[in-house]
């Protein structure tokens, strides 16, 4: 991001337009922060596309008109705000049914598909109803993102797709995805094994595996202390790992912890 400010600033000191060049250096910015920071960056990247636009507007005429689709503001941020089972819909005329095969699968996909249309007592008693019909009638159950559900699977009007495969889409930005039916399967399986990295202040920006952490320690971007200057955090974050855990009890107090800071 301090690349595309610098080049601004530039542009706004010699009350220049940017060359080519420099926009090509923004676009490629640009996408370089969706790809790390996807879903996270809605507050200031709007701010920062529009000062583009600004900028670009003010010599309109020295603008490559090839860019001026990739600079509409719109198209950006509907992007951005889209959330995961809308772009996986895009192009799709139907609803999305996630396939569960036990209670912990079934809790990630109700709320997952919630969105504040059920409180939480009456969505544990929700949950519980699905389940006691899944123990008459087995496995798997297929929840919509309406959150009606129907028990079985291969209904061709609509998009079913197995919950863990939604959770590896939903947080495709990361290098490694880990997915736990509970807290105590991840300690079980992860601990010892995934490293805290802090920037300068000390604010922890994300998580690592341990073969990534040894490879940018042996590199000398992460130091002694776990800390990484600010000019390698996008480089550290290309590695990031995220840690989902479907039961009930840990999905708000875990998987709902946003490591990486806005202003990171």
């Amino acid at each position: 991001m301090a690349i595309i400010q610098t080049i601004l600033d530039r542009c706004d000191d010699n009350n220049t337009s940017p060359s080519i060049d420099d926009m090509e250096i923004i676009k490629i910015n640009l996408c370089r922060i969706i790809q790390t920071r996807y879903g996270i960056i809605q507050l200031w990247l709007t701010p920062l596309i529009e000062r583009i636009q600004n900028v670009c507007c003010k010599h309109y005429n020295d603008v490559d008109l090839s860019w001026e689709n990739f600079i509409k503001k719109d198209e950006w941020i509907g992007e951005i705000n889209m959330d995961t089972k809308d772009r996986i819909k895009q192009g799709q005329n139907k609803p999305i049914g996630l396939i569960c095969h036990n209670i912990h699968e079934l809790t990630y996909a109700m709320h997952e598909f919630n969105n504040g249309k059920y409180g939480e007592v009456h969505m544990k008693e929700v949950i519980n109803e699905i389940f006691t019909i899944s123990k008459e009638v087995g496995w798997p159950v297929v929840v919509m993102d309406t959150l009606e559900y129907y028990t079985g699977s291969d209904d061709d009007e609509v998009m079913e797709m197995d919950v863990r495969e939604y959770a590896k889409r939903k947080y495709d930005n990361y290098h490694i995805v880990y997915i736990f039916d509970t807290y105590n399967d991840m300690v079980e399986k992860l601990d010892g094994y995934i490293y805290g990295i802090m920037n300068k202040d000390g604010e922890v920006i994300c998580d690592l595996a341990e073969p990534d952490y040894l490879d940018l320690m042996s590199e000398g971007v992460i130091n002694e202390d776990n800390m990484v200057d600010d000019d390698m955090i996008n480089h550290v974050l290309e590695f990031k790992v995220k840690i989902v855990i479907l039961n009930e009890e840990s999905y708000e107090s875990y998987n709902n912890h946003n490591w990486i800071r806005m202003d990171v």
